[in-house]
């Protein structure tokens, strides 16, 4: 007998009408099935209608749903955990590490704010009964949920063995309690990974959150591609799975049973990152700017973690090597929901937070630090509650058809920053002449954004060895000083501490160009009349900002943490993504965000101050 638990032959053994509602005795729902009634006892039931509910403030973060009254959020759970498989030739032994995560998995639910769970176990779990439980309970009351303006938070957990598929390329399934061995072909002893996905993204379109935790082996041939590609910050809702193992590969117990490999690591790093990664203490003297990355870290942060530190007891002594690594993908494989799933801190300890440190949540903007050694450079990690978005063009993704009144609706934007110029005046008649008719479509498209009502303004990339007085003779030339103009912004291409490719091949050290970037700034500033935007990507704000707060930033950063300057006060436009779309182009377009609301972007746009800054901890 194996000393690991969920041998090859177990947890992974098995290869290749009318509609009418019932109200629970028990609960204040209504199901299609009297007999699903008993599915939510398991787990404790929050009436949506009780005053006494209190919805965790870090959730409504992660929903961005701040301002979103409990009433209209509310979070649900369907798990299933198999471990009862008395038709196959099991090891009871085999199968003790499954029904030990139950128990954990339930409080780890009730840690994480769910309010309701249905929880079915071993032979309960019929894939008619999971299939109608998902068409049947949770799409019609997700749908209208939604139509209401709910936010809707959803889980699926499966917990028992898997069965592998005889083709190289075919999905796999979740092996139900009545499979019998690797033999067995019967529908509905399993249910299909592919259906799953399919239900899950029915789901998923309603929902402001959704997760899937598939902890059988083989359980990655859900991902079309067996791998994930999260984005942290891409804008709109959350859709994801976490696989155990790749496809065709084992997953496993703990050596001593005491629960399985994925869930109780996954459960004990969520818990160890909120209590020993965070530290509650504001990040500022003012005492409003907290460091909240550490208490929501991302499906991302959690199973990269994992998977680097090998946090599973060193390696598999079934194969001598390390633990299959739990891998991620999106549920919409369109890609239209990469928004990153956040775990969150209980209630209890996001009010501890509060009360150490004398905060009123309502008043503290929950930010993080990205940069090594500059605790007082802030990030902020749920760019969807941010309600001031925008998108910067250059000549090369801008075509003579773009429609600024559609892209304005459809990609939910309120300005638009367009490049109008580079370096000096160029010398070279032919370059002229070739920037002249770059600028001339620059011109027209940002006309037809004025006319759509779209806030406008112009960004300069600043050469490095070009004289400093002649590009700003230039940028007055391309770029007419008008009220409605947003501050100028200088575009700094600066990586690995050289200039970037294009931009000037002279050698100069960092301290030189903040020198000549910043009396470009001050000549911007006194022709304007505005705080012209120093544009740097994050890793290049220690060494070309350094401690100068005289100016806002407009930082680039597509990973997880997005940078900003300034003693407590955050970046004042984050280019976040590089991969936005907009409706009349094919082209990838960099998205960004305004850190304040409309009044502070009006005073933004009037003046360049950084009036985010008061907001997040001033």
């Amino acid at each position: 007998m194996r000393e690991i638990l969920l041998s090859v032959l177990f947890l992974c053994a098995f290869i290749d009408g009318a509609w009418a509602d019932y109200d629970c005795p028990n609960h204040p729902i209504s199901v299609a099935d009297a007999g699903w009634c008993k599915f939510f006892d398991e787990f404790a039931f929050r009436d949506q209608e009780d005053p006494a509910r209190k919805i965790n403030y870090l959730v409504k973060e992660s929903l961005a749903a701040i301002d979103v009254p409990d009433k209209a959020i509310r979070s649900y759970a369907f798990v299933i955990s198999v471990w009862d498989y008395r038709k196959g030739q099991v090891d009871e032994e085999e199968l003790k590490g499954i029904k030990a995560d139950k128990p954990a998995i339930l409080k780890f639910l009730s840690e994480q704010g769910f309010d309701e769970a249905i929880v079915l176990n071993n032979g309960d779990a019929t894939a008619d009964r999971i299939r109608k439980i998902f068409t049947e309970y949770y799409l019609p009351k997700f749908e209208s949920a939604a139509a209401a303006g709910q936010k809707i938070r959803f889980m699926f957990i499966f917990n028992g063995h898997g069965w592998q598929p005889r083709s190289s390329g075919g999905t796999g399934a979740l092996a139900l309690a009545d499979i019998t061995d690797d033999s067995d072909l019967d529908y509905d002893h399993r249910f299909s990974l592919a259906e799953l996905r399919g239900l899950l993204q029915d789901v998923s379109q309603y929902t402001q959150a959704s997760i899937a935790l598939l902890g059988s082996c083989y359980s990655g041939s859900v991902f079309e591609d067996g791998s994930g590609h999260e984005e942290d910050f891409a804008p709109g809702a959350a859709a994801w799975i976490a696989a155990a193992a790749p496809r065709g590969v084992e997953a496993w117990e703990l050596k001593d049973r005491q629960g399985t490999v994925f869930f109780q690591n996954l459960i004990r790093v969520i818990e160890t990152w909120r209590s020993a990664e965070a530290e509650l203490a504001p990040q500022d003297p003012a005492g409003k700017v907290v460091d909240m990355t550490k208490y929501a870290p991302t499906l991302r942060d959690i199973t990269s973690y994992i998977n680097n530190q090998h946090f599973f007891g060193g390696a598999n002594p079934e194969t001598g090597e390390h633990y299959p690594p739990f891998i991620v993908d999106t549920i919409e494989f369109s890609g239209g929901k990469r928004a990153a799933y956040r775990f969150v801190a209980g209630q209890d300890l996001a009010d501890k937070i509060g009360q150490n440190i004398g905060l009123n949540f309502t008043k503290v903007a929950f930010t993080g630090s990205s940069i090594e050694g500059r605790s007082d450079i802030t990030v902020v990690h749920t760019p969807g509650t941010y309600s001031i978005r925008g998108i910067d063009l250059s000549s090369g993704n801008i075509n003579d058809d773009l429609d600024f009144k559609s892209i304005k609706q459809e990609a939910g934007i309120s300005f638009v920053y367009f490049k109008a110029s580079e370096g000096q005046k160029p010398l070279n008649a032919e370059r002229m002449q070739k920037e002249d008719q770059a600028y001339r479509k620059v011109k027209r498209a940002w006309d037809k954004a004025r006319a759509a009502g779209l806030a406008v303004g112009a960004y300069h990339t600043f050469n490095f060895c070009e004289d400093v007085e002649d590009q700003f003779d230039y940028i007055k030339q391309r770029v007419h000083r008008t009220d409605d103009l947003l501050p100028m912004a200088i575009d700094v291409e600066w990586y690995d501490g050289k200039p970037a490719p294009g931009t000037g091949g002279c050698s100069l050290t960092a301290a030189l160009a903040h020198s000549k970037i910043y009396t470009l700034a001050r000549d911007l500033e006194g022709y304007y009349g505005k705080k012209p935007l120093i544009y740097l990507v994050s890793s290049s704000v220690r060494e070309i900002a350094g401690d100068s707060v005289d100016y806002p930033l407009w930082i680039a950063n597509f990973s997880s943490k997005a940078a900003a300057v300034g003693p407590g006060e955050p970046w004042t436009l984050w280019q976040y993504t590089g991969k936005g779309h907009i409706p009349g182009t094919a082209n990838l377009v960099d998205f960004n965000y305004f850190f304040g609301n409309a009044t502070q972007f009006s005073q933004f746009q009037k003046s360049g101050s950084n009036i985010a800054g008061e907001v997040a901890g001033k």
